[in-house]
């Protein structure tokens, strides 16, 4: 299923959004193309990965 939302046809447009603790800040890159902006969002190699024991019955 693809989805393709259009929230501004013409002007300016701003968003702004929370970069996840786990993101590695240095490696942020972006693309702009055809109109579609593209944020890309590495994950930090030495982030805590948190394991959860979920009992079974």
């Amino acid at each position: 299923m693809t989805f393709h939302r259009m929230e501004r046809a013409f002007g300016r447009f701003e968003r702004t959004f929370t970069i996840p603790e786990e993101a590695d800040k240095d490696k942020i890159s972006s693309e702009y193309s055809g109109g579609v902006l593209t944020v890309h969002l590495p994950k930090n190699p030495k982030a805590k990965r948190l394991a959860h024991k979920i009992d079974i019955r």
